[in-house]
């Protein structure tokens, strides 16, 4: 097949990839050709559309090649650097009824698209699928951060769930034009509050584990930045921001990780990582401390995040 940018192309299935972290100056556009490669190897037996999201200000910056990777890609820009902004753009130029949103920087199996799909046809009751999220097992960083970052969102299972991967998930396209993204200075608060507001219009959450996809790691920087913008977000859901509130919220999150490492740890680490990822374990929510602050200070934006 002749693959080429298309302008439009009605398909049933479409998927947007946006890119919610990274320095837009120093880009190397491998995460981009490493997720269109993967979805060019999806074993699902239908068509679907490709629709890849950036700033206005990268629109002649964009490598040629990445238009022979994925046959129906369209490449669409936006004025803005926010990353809600942009799936919110893009969801109004899907032709799809499903459509799935993807970070650029993971990567999906063969059959995670398929797996997802079938899904959604199976259970008509649920608004949202997504699957399992790693940062891969080679090394012990990888396989600890994989289940105290991403444990939370793992039941172990396949089943009903309060937890919607950011990573990756499928969507009734209806139900993205109810709840766009709301825009804040960082893309966790804005997704946290769009999930708990679909929740409390009755939408039906779905966790499928066999639906696997790896998250790029990039070291101990990328670990302090998500944990300040995670704990701005912690701080900020209700509304409400105060000192007083830390240690509630550290203790949460030391719940929630002791939580995953209990239901999960067998299932991710080996049994020489327990004794380092217990020690992890306690040190990790503290490092949500500044982004809690940023938000009793009410920063208009996380100082030196990559996030967007």
């Amino acid at each position: 097949m002749h693959n080429k940018i298309t302008e439009e192309k009605s398909c049933d299935l479409s998927v947007i990839i946006v890119s919610d972290y990274g320095n837009s100056a120093e880009r190397s556009w491998t995460d981009e050709r490493n997720i269109l490669q993967a979805l060019a190897l999806q074993d699902i037996g239908q068509p679907f559309e490709v629709l890849l999201v950036e700033n206005e200000t990268m629109r002649d910056k964009v490598p040629s090649d990445l238009s022979g990777i994925v046959p129906d890609l369209k490449m669409i820009f936006f004025n803005s650097n926010r990353s809600s902004v942009h799936i919110n753009h893009a969801v109004s130029r899907t032709s799809g009824k499903l459509v799935a949103l993807m970070e650029a920087d993971c990567i999906p199996d063969p059959g995670w698209l398929r797996k997802l799909v079938n899904t959604m046809n199976n259970n008509p009751e649920i608004s949202v699928v997504s699957g399992r999220t790693s940062y891969g097992d080679n090394t012990f960083l990888e396989r600890c951060l994989s289940l105290l970052h991403r444990g939370f969102n793992d039941l172990g299972y396949s089943g009903l769930t309060c937890h919607i991967s950011n990573n990756g998930a499928l969507y009734r396209r209806e139900v993205l034009e109810q709840f766009p993204y709301p825009e804040t200075i960082t893309p966790f608060l804005s997704s946290w509050m769009r999930k708990n507001l679909m929740q409390k219009n009755g939408h039906h959450l779905y966790f499928e584990r066999s639906a696997e996809m790896i998250h790029a790691f990039e070291g101990w920087r990328f670990v302090l930045d998500l944990h300040r913008n995670r704990g701005y977000a912690a701080m900020m859901i209700d509304g409400q921001s105060a000192v007083s509130k830390i240690p509630v919220l550290l203790a949460r999150s030391l719940i929630t990780e002791f939580s995953s490492l209990y239901r999960l740890g067998k299932k991710y680490l080996n049994y020489y990582d327990i004794v380092p990822t217990l020690v992890l374990l306690f040190i990790l929510p503290f490092l949500e401390i500044p982004g809690m602050l940023d938000a009793i200070k009410a920063r208009d934006h996380i100082p030196g995040t990559d996030y967007r």
